[in-house]
């Protein structure tokens, strides 16, 4: 037994663990780190699963015609905005991001705008990204649709004379209106979306923030 000092100056007795209780204990704390990192394992694969399973269940195209099999780099790109200015794609590494190609006459577009729009509004803009790019020739037509502004970012990827799909978009192997693409927050493109998604359906909801979620 040994004596210690308390705050009040009064002697205590505290008592020494025995070998067996020490052994004992490093069993404890050694079983503790075991069934922690066996969480941690078994965490991580149960999050990409949800992923996987929210994403793919919004049939994402396990191959582009252009990119190849996904997942795949996102190919840097320049986007115009309506001041002139360019945008890069990297700039925005370190969020998620949805590049959503459309067009202004596209009946399934505007069907699609106002649950984008809802979608991008309710987002963090530090942790979620929405750029769409319109495959008009010029800004008038995009315009007319967005008067009081649009709750997103809006580039134009217009079109050569005698294409349909400009420059950005054949790039990205799309070939018609909306195709959307999800970009992870290393700039990897996970999927791929062809024509209409409900953006503020619970699986798609599930999908971002799954994504979200693993930065």
């Amino acid at each position: 037994m040994g004596t210690s000092e308390t705050p009040a100056g009064r002697p205590s007795t505290t008592t020494v663990p025995s070998p067996p209780q020490l052994v004992a204990l490093a069993v404890v704390l050694a079983t503790a780190s075991v069934l922690v990192g066996l969480y941690i394992w078994m965490v991580n694969p149960a999050a990409s699963r949800e992923t996987r399973a929210a994403c793919t269940g919004m049939r994402s195209q396990a191959v582009n015609p252009k990119l190849g099999a996904l997942p795949v780099a996102a190919p840097e790109a320049l986007f115009n905005r309506y001041d002139g200015k360019q945008v890069k794609l990297s700039d925005f590494r370190g969020k998620v991001v949805v590049v959503n190609f459309w067009e202004a006459s596209c009946k399934t577009c505007k069907q699609e705008k106002p649950g984008l729009s809802r979608m991008a509004r309710g987002a963090d803009a530090d942790e979620l990204a929405v750029l769409t790019l319109a495959g008009n020739e010029s800004w008038d037509d995009v315009r007319a649709l967005f008067p009081q502004g649009a709750p997103f970012e809006v580039f134009l990827d217009a079109p050569a004379a005698d294409q349909v799909i400009g420059p950005i978009g054949a790039a990205w192997g799309v070939t018609g209106w909306p195709e959307t693409f999800v970009i992870d927050a290393k700039g990897v493109i996970r999927y791929h979306y062809v024509s209409y998604r409900d953006w503020e359906s619970s699986i798609a909801q599930t999908c971002l923030q799954a994504l979200i979620d693993e930065a």
